[in-house]
């Protein structure tokens, strides 16, 4: 059976003495109230709300069907939630009573037809909710497959155990996370994990074990150390690991092996050397390469190659020579070549020509001559 959590509230009780005197069964029940307080020592207390197979909550879902016996079901994720509605509304109102049913809570998903589990949670400032605190124990929500609790004021280091291991999908950023990742191993289904927008420290841990991993979103921490070797997580598609503190180095050769990645996001993470060929990554939509210290010398020819580029950013990466063509990637929408120290000469004939092009940035990088005619990006 679940727990109950026990919520304890006070009993205003004020004496007063008129003229007349009281009955004694009044005295009585005073007498008895006072030692009663004395004895316990604090006010009295009543049992957390729960839920049953009767309430709206459950039956109100249609087409429920309640596991009977030892509950792991429905009536579980309900009693759970109603015990967390105090931390998770934040500053919001929740609608969530015995008396809705569970599938029109707010940020509340319910799944399955025959037996209904929750699904997903999903509660941040703009569903009106900011929630301060620690992240509270869901672990007993067995079918929970995403969690997004992004863009609140959530403090704290991440206990691994107050989540499901059933967990696919887990959003935590944009808080006040502090503390180091850890072990994760147990959350092995995870395909999205995002951290960024917080305040983590130390290095990142092994993920090997996290093989569905689809998205990896660690950025704008203060993590340390070195990369770790991510090869193994061959399904990435998006990886970033901007703007952290990051031991200098190169760009790790394994990412070259990561032919999924539509996303490559290395911004402000102490990059050094030369940038390395990453022309096998076909799939790239984002790369962002900004803000590192790289090797002087030009803009690497197989730039050229990667058709697929929608973003292409290597603002303050040293960058020398002169702007290649880059009229063949008809895909890109936004260039930004800003705070280089290319060969003094004119914005390049071929950027008119970039009609799928939304940002263009080319700020500080020797431009001369006049400013051609670009009314064709419309």
């Amino acid at each position: 059976m679940p727990s109950q959590s026990l919520v304890l509230f006070s009993v205003p009780v004020r004496f007063s003495y008129p003229a007349c005197p009281r009955p004694r069964w009044v005295l009585r029940i005073l007498s008895s109230l006072l030692l009663g307080v004395m004895l316990l020592g604090s006010p009295p207390s009543v049992a957390a709300q729960t839920c049953t197979e009767t309430d709206t909550a459950v039956s109100g879902i249609n087409g429920t069907k309640v596991v009977s016996g030892s509950h792991n079901d429905i009536v579980d994720d309900c009693t759970t939630l109603l015990g967390l509605k105090d931390t998770l509304r934040g500053t919001a109102s929740l609608n969530w009573t015995t008396t809705l049913a569970m599938s029109s809570w707010d940020g509340i998903t319910v799944e399955g037809e025959t037996t209904p589990r929750v699904t997903r949670l999903s509660l941040n400032r703009y569903y009106g909710n900011q929630l301060t605190g620690t992240i509270p124990d869901l672990s007993s929500l067995s079918s929970l497959h995403t969690l997004i609790l992004n863009h609140n004021q959530l403090n704290g280091s991440l206990t691994v155990t107050h989540f499901p291991t059933s967990l696919h999908r887990l959003f935590l950023a944009s808080n006040q996370l502090t503390g180091t990742i850890p072990d994760l191993s147990s959350l092995s289904s995870l395909s999205i994990l995002n951290l960024s927008y917080n305040q983590l420290t130390g290095t990142i841990p092994d993920l090997s074990s996290l093989s569905s991993l689809s998205i990896l979103n660690l950025s704008y921490n203060q993590l340390t150390g070195t990369i770790p070797d991510l090869s193994v997580l061959t399904n990435l598609g998006d990886l970033d690991l901007s703007h952290n503190n990051f031991e200098a180095g190169p760009i790790p050769s394994w990412v070259s092996s990561l032919t999924s990645l539509r996303g490559l996001h290395l911004t402000n993470t102490n990059r050094t050397g030369p940038i390395p060929d990453l022309s096998v990554l076909t799939n790239l939509y984002y790369l962002d390469l900004s803000h590192n210290n790289f090797e002087v010398g030009p803009i690497p020819s197989w730039v050229s190659s990667l058709t697929s580029l929608g973003l292409l950013d290597l603002t303050n990466t040293n960058r020398t020579g002169p702007i290649p063509d880059l009229s063949g990637l008809t895909n890109l929408h936004y260039l930004d070549l800003g705070h280089n120290t290319f060969d003094a000469g004119a914005v390049p004939s071929w950027v008119s020509n970039m009609t799928s092009l939304r940002g263009l940035h080319l700020t500080n990088t020797n431009r001369t001559g006049p400013i051609p005619d670009l009314s064709g990006l419309t």
